[in-house]
């Protein structure tokens, strides 16, 4: 089979595709040929040129890779009249729904938006209803705002401030926190990753009236680096993948440490989920230029993520959500408290889901 990659592999996000890719040709195997176009996160028309070199000039017989939600428009009809399969890796900042259901298209991503929904849903049952909102523009700024909203008006939360800018000068950051202290929350929600997470936490550690305010956090920011230092506040974050390891997870880290001499990536693991599709493709007799998602129907996979089974109306992923809680003074990090079960309701509200955002707003959905 000859497979057509998109991957970042440069700019700010280099071990994002080069993750991906050393995993689904690791577990996917050698024999097959991969033909990888870096795509930098890119637009939809630069998406769009990219897989028509893929399947127009390559002739791959599958495409894997990194596509937003918002470049579906530009990529779908391309997919459709070439009945070329794609296996998007990274819709999770947006709800996937039916409107956007194709033969051809399966999505295998890390579910940001409904993690941070389901998040809400805990936090306005388990915690209280006012909150105020700090997020990063280009990390989380899009699914943070929505997916809160949407939670609010189901929940009957309250949202007291938002704070959102592209770079959070410490300056910035203490104003912001100044105003969320004169707030009656009951809770901050937090979307920043990485370095503006530590910057932001080491911030909050001394604002000594959020002290004993509880964080909820989109879920890639709890990780070990980032929490341990600072926060006596208690924080809480919604995964989609589980707390304990399994096989396939002692595989995949056996796989990273010794051969690429690093940590087990969340794109490693999106790699070896993609694997598994194609495999299960393989052994039902799939060929170029088929249907695909007919043949995923019965499809379950064991991943570090727990136990996947595919959806037909959506053409992804079924799971539950696992609420983390870290206990500094008790020298716990990320402490699996809770499984959210999804119920009919919230996948309802989820699938009418429609964006009304105009302005600067536009540039960023369109990635």
């Amino acid at each position: 089979m000859k497979v057509g990659i998109l991957s970042p592999n440069s700019g700010f996000y280099p071990y994002i595709g080069i993750d991906l890719f050393q995993s689904v040709k690791h577990f996917l195997g050698t024999d097959h040929q991969y033909i990888v176009k870096d795509t930098h996160l890119a637009t939809p028309k630069d998406n769009q040129q990219v897989l028509k070199e893929l399947i127009l000039f390559e002739n791959v017989d599958m495409v894997v890779g990194f596509v937003g939600y918002k470049s579906l428009t530009a990529i779908k009809p391309l997919i459709q009249q070439t009945k070329t399969p794609i296996i998007i890796c990274n819709s999770g900042d947006h709800p996937l729904l039916k409107a956007d259901v194709s033969p051809y298209i399966v999505h295998c991503s890390l579910d940001m938006f409904n993690s941070i929904y389901f998040a809400c849903k805990w936090a306005f049952k388990n915690i209280g209803e006012h909150y105020s909102r700090l997020s990063s523009f280009f990390e989380a700024g899009f699914p943070l705002t929505m997916a809160t909203e949407i939670a609010a008006k189901q929940y009957s939360g309250k949202v007291n401030i938002t704070e959102t800018s592209h770079r959070n000068k410490t300056d910035q950051l203490e104003e912001c926190i100044a105003n969320v202290q004169k707030e009656n929350n009951d809770f901050v929600f937090m979307g920043y990753h990485g370095f503006e997470a530590i910057e932001v936490l080491q911030n909050l550690a001394n604002a000594k009236a959020l002290k004993d305010i509880p964080l909820v956090c989109s879920p890639f920011l709890t990780q070990p680096e980032v929490i341990q230092p600072n926060v006596d506040n208690p924080i809480y974050s919604v995964k989609t993948w589980r707390d304990d390891d399994n096989i396939t997870h002692e595989q995949l880290n056996t796989f990273f440490k010794t051969q690429l001499r690093r940590d087990l990536s969340l794109s490693g693991i999106l790699g070896y989920e993609v694997a598994m599709i194609i495999k299960h493709c393989i052994v039902k007799g799939w060929s170029s230029h088929n249907e695909i998602t007919p043949l995923l129907s019965d499809l379950e996979i064991e991943s570090p993520r727990g136990d996947l089974q595919f959806n037909n109306e959506l053409n992804n992923f079924n799971y539950h959500y696992y609420l983390f809680e870290l206990k500094k003074s008790e020298g716990i990090i990320n402490k699996q408290i809770d499984t959210i079960v999804p119920d009919d309701s919230d996948w309802e509200i989820l699938n009418n889901f429609k964006e009304e955002m105009s302005g600067w707003q536009n540039t960023y959905l369109c990635n």
